[in-house]
């Protein structure tokens, strides 16, 4: 499972990347900063799974990403 153990681990490190990010539009309602790191977390596991299949699988994991996006509120 060497995939997905790489994919958390990207997974964790943007949301901690996000979170420091976010803290810098303090002036942006918490909505906007919550879907702005869900998006960020979104597009950077949805990359690591594309690179990781070399794009064998794209279709179904952007339309897995946006799914999940919808699913937790996003547009």
């Amino acid at each position: 499972m060497g995939v997905f153990d790489d994919l958390e681990r990207k997974a964790e490190d943007l949301l901690k990347g996000s979170s420091a990010q976010d803290s810098s539009h303090d002036e942006d309602a918490p909505g906007e900063q919550k879907e702005r790191g869900i998006n960020k977390v979104l597009d950077g596991v949805a990359d690591a799974a594309n690179h990781a299949t070399r794009g064998a699988y794209e279709k179904q994991i952007d339309g897995a990403r946006d799914t999940i996006e919808k699913k937790l509120g996003g547009k």
